[in-house]
């Protein structure tokens, strides 16, 4: 299941912001993948200014299951760019989006491997009654 990890300097973003920016990333996510709402996961982390670097810049990144096509992740990039420049009022030069692939076989939830991209139905049947899925993890 998608978990979108989004850095950022501490106090940069007020927690309207983020659930916004929450929000927004949820939809973006399940309007271009068709995956259920409950797979998709935010996580902000709030880093000291001098934290952490890598040219300077802040970078939120997300994990999805591998096998989305191309056409897909260049949307999901193009969105979440335009989203986040949108809501931190970064410059081009401040904001990295990165989208990470990990194989729906290469994590396992509710005792059993994530279901491939396209294939969550039989999965959340079997998984409707267990309260400790609520929400799956990955995405």
């Amino acid at each position: 299941m998608p978990f979108y990890t989004c850095f950022a300097v501490e106090g940069s973003l007020s927690a309207t912001q983020k659930a916004f920016v929450a929000e927004e990333i949820t939809r973006i996510h399940t309007t271009l993948t068709g995956a259920p709402r409950s797979f998709v996961r935010v996580l902000f982390q709030d880093m000291q200014p001098l934290a952490i670097f890598s040219g300077g810049k802040n970078q939120p990144f997300a994990m999805i299951r591998s096998g989305r096509p191309a056409e897909t992740k260049t949307e999901l990039l193009k969105q979440l760019w335009a989203l986040l420049q949108d809501v931190t009022t970064l410059t081009h030069d401040q904001l990295l989006v990165s989208v990470q692939d990990n194989p729906a076989g290469n994590a396992m939830e509710g005792g059993e491997l994530l279901p491939e991209p396209h294939q969550e139905a039989e999965w959340l049947a079997r998984h409707r009654d267990n309260q400790d899925l609520h929400q799956p993890v990955f995405g």
